[in-house]
């Protein structure tokens, strides 16, 4: 690939990637056995497999080697099952629930969603127990925890289609079927692409003199230096581009600012790394 993406779609399974391939005119990488990657000049789609060790494996392969932005847009899409709505009902995710590890993930809507928002528990094994008014996938927690490392919490967000439900179990799903229902989120897809891509226009680079300042200051190891520059990508995010205070910059070592900076996110609302 000669360009560099700067969106990035997961799916699970080869015919939720399908529509979207199709609609987007997105081609094969042959380059990259560990996963089928499809791509444009600025979109790269990457089919993942089932579970949520599958999907953090792809978001992490990907984006290392074809990622080279900290404001890249990051895009879960795929069926998932409800209690109670109809089948075909789209919806972008306001809360993600592990239920293994019990651990919260909060997408940030910025952006202006083009659909309705529900909360999504991810489970290790599809299941006909539903919990009232969640959506259940068995991806989008790992998808989050993964993509968080790469970019804000703005511009990472699940797009999901009620595939089955307490009357419609998930052995009544074929790939047909979940082929159809996500060619019906097309729309609201290409919206939400569009939406995310303005709002990762508008944010400006992380200061370069302040993040060299702190680098140097501290001899950061390459890991903490890449995690310096997501939390003050985050910092200028939330707060709106307001000065770190003076006594996080106190901070004794390079470590307990990059925690303490990490706290003061987490009382904004944003998840930490």
């Amino acid at each position: 690939m000669n360009n560099t993406p700067s969106v990035f779609l997961y799916v699970a399974l080869p015919c939720e990637a399908k529509p979207i391939v199709e609609h987007f005119d997105l081609k094969k990488q042959t380059n990259y056995p560990s996963f089928a990657i499809f791509s444009n000049e600025n979109i790269c789609l990457t089919i993942s497999g089932l579970g949520k060790t599958a999907m953090a494996a792809a978001v992490a392969y990907s984006y290392a080697l074809l990622g080279n932005s900290v404001n890249a847009v990051f895009l879960n899409i795929g069926i998932a099952g409800h209690k109670t709505h109809t089948l075909g009902k789209i919806f972008c995710v306001d809360k993600i629930t592990d239920v293994d590890s019990n651990k919260n993930f909060y997408p940030q809507l910025t952006a202006n969603i083009p659909c309705p928002t529900l909360p999504l528990i991810t489970v290790s094994k599809a299941s006909c127990l539903y919990r009232e008014n969640y959506l259940h996938d068995m991806e989008a927690s790992s998808f989050f925890e993964t993509a968080i490392r790469f970019t804000s919490s703005e511009l990472i967000q699940c797009l999901k289609i009620v595939s089955d439900n307490e009357n419609s179990g998930i052995e009544h799903i074929n790939p047909s079927q979940a082929t159809q229902l996500v060619n019906t989120s097309i729309s609201s897809l290409e919206k939400l692409i569009l939406e995310l891509s303005k709002l990762a226009a508008k944010v400006n680079p992380v200061k370069e003199n302040l993040y060299a300042l702190l680098e140097d200051r501290w001899r950061l190891s390459s890991s903490n230096r890449r995690k310096l520059k997501i939390l003050l990508f985050n910092w200028q995010i939330i707060t709106d581009y307001s000065d770190i205070p003076i006594e996080l910059l106190n901070s004794k070592n390079g470590k307990e600012f990059l925690l303490r900076l990490e706290k003061a996110l987490e009382q904004w609302g944003c998840y930490s790394l």
